[in-house]
């Protein structure tokens, strides 16, 4: 008998052993299964939502850092058998619609794949009746394994850290603001050194997905696209929220082109729910643009900016280059972006190749 099997036998009398075989499963053996035989994944999927049936009846039954963990794994499970050219079990897909908080997605997101997914592990675990999660192992799961495997796990690291680069960078930047409405842009100084080195460090890191192994991306890539039978979009980086929060510390939400500001009200509910707000604070708030307009005289100010914007070519280049050696397909038209796009290479240009204002300006 299975350890599937034997959990199916105590179904409803072993929450925490159900979810702690779901986080292992999804991990360590669906890479395998999934390249043996995807029909097998579907099989243990159907077996995990049965034994999970408690948390569909009573989502709440998991506490909200654990439900997200959770909703990762099941979303990954579905997304191997869909696009596998298989149907997903009615269970599973139940149990995520369940789960699936207001407004929330219910396909695979990039706030899924890079974010929640970079996060250490949480461990459920039985406290006087009720299931609380204690910190686990960091493992990133993978829908492949062996050195392709290898080389998506890194995929999804790396934009995980350029995140977090963005993160910081976003909050030195706001800082720069601050000191400037302060009337103290001279305090600017101070922190560009930090913010050049973590700019450069992103331009570098998106320039390596470029280097991977020559036929890995396309191979876990089928696996990030379009959710066709959920009418979702796939786990595309252009769904990251920080890269439009920073443009628009730049450039102000007036400075944003119509297409783009229209693409990101269209998507909205696909940027990670943890950044939305930053996004929201950053189209109602003050711009270094405006700012320069304001004290045309700070040579500090202008600095800034033009840090900024030879981030925002240097980024968008190296973006270009890697795709181009990775998905030279999609540049040619002849398969679409993870997030649905049609002209990849049109949408990709029209970013790279931005008018830009604000420099000629100053």
């Amino acid at each position: 008998m299975t350890a599937l099997e034997k959990l199916d036998t105590r179904r409803g009398r072993a929450p925490v052993a159900s979810l702690t075989a779901l986080s292992n499963y999804v991990r360590t053996r669906m890479p395998s299964v999934l390249a043996m035989n995807p029909r097998q994944v579907s099989v243990d999927a159907e077996r995990f939502a049965r034994n999970l049936d408690f948390v569909r009846k009573k989502p709440s039954t998991l506490p909200q850092n654990l439900r997200r963990q959770v909703m990762v794994d099941l979303k990954m499970l579905e997304s191997a058998i869909v696009h596998s050219g298989l149907t997903a079990p009615r269970s599973l897909t139940a149990l995520i619609d369940a789960l699936a908080g207001p407004n929330e997605v219910k396909g695979l997101t990039y706030e899924d794949i890079v974010l929640t997914n970079r996060e250490r592990t949480l461990r459920p675990k039985m406290v006087k009746k009720s299931i609380v999660a204690v910190p686990g192992q960091r493992k990133m799961r993978t829908f492949t394994n062996g050195a392709v495997g290898a080389s998506e796990a890194q995929f999804y690291k790396h934009h995980a850290d350029i995140e977090a680069l963005l993160g910081k960078t976003i909050k030195a930047v706001r800082r720069a603001l601050n000191a400037i409405q302060s009337g103290r842009p001279h305090n600017i100084s101070a922190l560009l050194p930090t913010i050049r080195r973590d700019l450069d460090r992103v331009v570098h890191m998106t320039s390596q997905s470029g280097a991977m192994p020559s036929g890995h991306f396309g191979l876990f890539r089928t696996f990030l696209g379009s959710n066709v039978a959920r009418g979702a979009r796939g786990p595309s980086g252009a769904f990251t929220a920080r890269v439009p929060t920073l443009e628009v510390m730049l450039r102000g939400s007036n400075g944003l082109e119509a297409s783009y500001r229209k693409s990101l009200d269209d998507h909205r509910a696909y940027l990670p729910q943890r950044d939305r707000a930053g996004l929201e604070r950053a189209l109602g708030g003050p711009s270094l643009s405006d700012a320069h307009k304001k004290n045309p005289r700070s040579g500090e100010i202008l600095e800034l900016i033009q840090v900024l914007d030879g981030f925002f070519s240097r980024f968008r280049s190296a973006h270009y280059g890697a795709v181009a050696k990775q998905v030279p397909e999609a540049l040619r038209g002849t398969v679409p972006g993870t997030a649905g796009e049609t002209d990849v290479a049109g949408y990709l240009k029209t970013r790279r190749n931005q008018p830009k204002p604000w420099i000629q300006k100053v």
